[in-house]
């Protein structure tokens, strides 16, 4: 019923266009830029893998 969706391409993304702008324009802190987006993807991956079987269940008990 449920498919899986790769989400990896918004954090991959998200890394790219830092890379792309850090390429185009000087930013004082750019090791910070870097920390920051790198945290969120990391917690992002992993607050997404905790909460996926949860909420597909979930989902699925409902629809079912």
């Amino acid at each position: 019923m449920w498919t899986r969706r790769p989400i990896g391409d918004r954090g991959i993304g998200s890394f790219y266009y830092l890379a792309h702008g850090r390429n185009e324009a000087a930013f004082p802190d750019a090791d910070v830029l870097w920390a920051v987006v790198g945290a969120v993807v990391l917690i992002s991956i992993v607050v997404h893998g905790i909460t996926a079987t949860p909420a597909v269940r979930w989902l699925e008990a409902r629809a079912g």
